[in-house]
């Protein structure tokens, strides 16, 4: 009963709710694009037609991340298709809204890490296309609001993301994890994790824990090395830092500006 419980209490986690409310919200559109009140002006060809489809499946999708929520592909898939299409149909700040969700999505999952320009870029061309297409229905006042509304949410994103860089110490819970007098740095500043005495190697699997989100076998598979290697070099980590797993030093860290 116990263990039923502790896996029970695991599976519900509020992303996998985000999915759940997401494919009643993408079942409810599908209805209402099957009964539509007005007709869709749009360039998509047998609009009601084709937005059931779309919301469906991304509706079935959902369901699928409920069970896999480590599919990150499937969301951006749900994210992108659903932002081109609402805007296209003239629901732009639900569209735009999407848009960011989707950025969101990426940056937090570190898909801007590399090739940065290239990535932006492609982003870009994608969303003016979609802009360039809302205008025949919409006209050209119609494009410039989503273009206005594409970049002030931007701007928020990046303010906001500005406001909590150098607070996030804040969001993490007021409670010391360490088990050692291993004297740190004040909440929030930087700190070197090579003035440590960590080796290149420990370094480099901390930052895959850290800011990748990879697991132990996911580290071993990509530098073709043994599980136990990893969790032995972890461990001395945790030692380091005098934390008792991962977990915690993880806890640590993200209390701080770490760099290599």
């Amino acid at each position: 009963m116990i263990y039923y419980k502790t896996m029970k209490k695991s599976f519900i986690t509020a992303e996998r709710l985000m999915y759940f409310f997401g494919s009643i919200v993408l079942a409810i559109a599908t209805f209402m694009n099957l009964t539509p009140k007005m007709e869709f002006r749009s360039v998509i060809p047998y609009t009601k037609y084709v937005e059931a489809v779309l919301n469906s499946s991304c509706s079935i999708i959902c369901l699928i991340l409920c069970i896999k929520p480590n599919w990150k592909h499937l969301s951006y898939i749900i994210f992108s298709v659903q932002a081109t299409s609402t805007v296209l149909i003239g629901f732009s700040g639900i569209g735009t809204m999407l848009l960011m969700c989707l950025i969101l999505s990426l940056f937090s999952d570190g898909f801007f890490k590399k090739n940065l320009k290239l990535k932006v870029s492609i982003i870009s061309i994608w969303w003016f296309l979609v802009i360039l297409c809302a205008i025949p229905p919409f006209g050209l006042r119609g494009g410039l609001f989503v273009l206005a509304l594409t970049l002030f949410y931007l701007a928020i994103m990046i303010t906001t993301y500005g406001k909590l860089r150098d607070k996030l110490s804040y969001l993490l819970p007021e409670k010391n994890v360490t088990i050692t007098n291993l004297k740190l740095p004040p909440r929030g500043s930087k700190i070197n994790l090579s003035d440590y005495g960590l080796t290149e190697r420990q370094i480099k699997f901390l930052k895959l824990c850290l800011t990748e989100g990879l697991t132990y076998e996911e580290i071993a598979d990509k530098n073709n090395i043994s599980v136990s290697v990893v969790k032995k070099e972890m461990a001395k980590c945790c030692q380091v830092f005098g934390v008792k797993n991962r977990e915690a030093l993880r806890l640590l860290l993200l209390q701080y500006r770490f760099t290599i």
